[in-house]
């Protein structure tokens, strides 16, 4: 059963946030507004095969190590969180070009996320088989781990010189899908000397040497590689024990029936074949909790591999990925007076919403004034109150008069899905958005 994940950071919140009586967003979120959450982005830029460094396959061949970038048009904010993002194949086939990667960066990239679809260096088959099989995929894992550390070392050496791309330095995430997950995970969690006492029927170190050290050999050098949080899409991990406390966040999505690679514990497939022992999401997920590094798992029970892929899984998957994004990203650099987001400046009007959970409903009063001198509620417009979910679906709206005392309005609750919402006010006629909040459903 899918554990609901914002549990586990509202239960030490609660109290706090009763007292202040208003259910909004985490302090570090408070000038988020709808960024990150709703497509506030009509469209955005794809910038195609940018290079990020070269380095040589098991193959022997040279490869070109390239990237897809996704970003908002019109983005005027200086430091942007940065998704990087994997393909699937099980190292063996796949690109940057992937479809569910793409639907996945361009729907994060109309939500404000610069977003980079990476290749990495691939097993040739048959040319490169050799037993045992597993010795050869952690092989090829640890060159897929150096291309993805050099993506990060590119887009944080841009930061520090000539700023392209306006990436955040500090809110660099990564994930992926099956393989690209493992690559992902790998990469944020397998970085120290310990994590090798896992590995017991052959040499990781030599091969971690051979191939660079712990940051790689696939260019950019000078640079860290630390990242933000990962997003884990029916990936898995060499030993879950490679996370430890204080490590940085995961949001895992699997499906619990998935053959190809574990939601437990067991081996991951390729060919049909075994080729790498792993812990799945659930034992990740299991692991952190015990540990206390943030994470969730959305479990898709009775499913396959690829699960969150599905047309009929998508748009949960998304909610569940941006919903978990939004707890962790800093906006305290998007909204200021210096560097507005013209989508969702911090001069607009306010909406005041409280969920009421002991009455099912969230209450709604609507205030033109500031902040600093509301003291009543009314409108001077017409305008139209709505309730949006996390993928931008309105899930009720109301009317409001001009000239209306008083304006409060409550939407009922006892229907829905726990998880992020928006209340929104709308101009009827343009429907141009006047204010937003958003809130927790629990």
């Amino acid at each position: 059963m899918q554990k609901p994940y914002f549990l586990n950071y509202f239960q030490a919140f609660l109290s706090l946030f009763l007292l202040a009586g208003f259910f909004s967003s985490l302090p570090t979120q408070a000038q988020c507004g709808d960024r990150f959450m709703l497509p506030i982005f009509e469209t955005i830029d794809i910038d195609n095969d940018i290079e990020y460094g070269s380095n040589t396959a098991i193959s022997g061949n040279k490869i070109t190590l390239k990237f897809d970038l996704y970003q908002p048009v019109n983005d005027t904010a200086a430091m942007r969180p940065l998704i990087i993002l994997a393909h699937g194949g099980t190292f063996l086939a796949g690109n940057e070009n992937s479809p569910d990667i793409v639907q996945l960066a361009d729907s994060l990239a109309h939500r404000g996320y610069v977003v980079a679809s990476i290749n990495y260096r691939l097993l040739s088959m048959p040319g490169d088989l050799a037993f045992p099989l597993d010795s050869l995929f952690t092989l090829e894992l640890v060159k897929a781990v150096a291309d993805m550390r050099s993506a990060i070392r590119y887009f944080k050496k841009d930061a520090a010189t000539i700023n392209q791309y306006r990436i955040d330095p500090e809110q660099v995430w990564v994930g992926g899908a099956s393989a690209g997950a493992i690559l992902a995970l790998h990469t944020a969690y397998f970085n120290e000397a310990g994590d090798l006492d896992y590995f017991k029927n052959f040499d990781v170190l030599a091969m971690v040497e051979s191939n660079g050290g712990w940051e790689g050999d696939s260019g950019n050098n000078g640079y860290d590689t630390k990242v933000a949080g990962v997003i884990n899409l029916c990936g898995a991990l060499g030993n879950a024990n490679f996370i430890q406390p204080g490590d940085v966040p995961v949001v895992n999505l699997h499906g619990d029936k998935d053959k190809t690679v574990p939601y437990n514990s067991g081996w991951a497939k390729a060919l049909g074949l075994n080729v790498i022992q792993l812990d799945g999401s659930n034992i990740i997920q299991k692991h952190c909790d015990s540990i206390g590094v943030p994470s969730a798992l959305l479990t898709f029970e009775g499913q396959d591999h690829m699960a969150h892929a599905t047309p009929e899984n998508f748009p949960k998957s998304l909610e569940f990925i941006v919903n978990f994004l939004y707890e962790h990203v800093d906006c305290n650099d998007l909204n200021t007076a210096t560097n507005p987001n013209p989508k969702n400046p911090a001069s607009k009007p306010l909406v005041q919403a409280q969920y009421l959970p002991q009455l099912n409903t969230i209450e709604v009063k609507y205030a033109v004034s500031t902040p600093a001198t509301t003291t009543t509620y009314n409108n001077t417009t017409p305008a139209k109150i709505q309730l949006v979910n996390a993928i931008g679906q309105v899930i009720s709206s109301q009317q409001i008069l001009a000239n209306q005392e008083g304006v409060s309005v409550s939407f009922p609750t006892n229907y829905l899905p726990k998880g992020w919402y928006a209340v929104q006010v709308l101009q009827p006629a343009s429907n141009n958005r006047i204010a937003s909040q958003g809130l927790i459903v629990y």
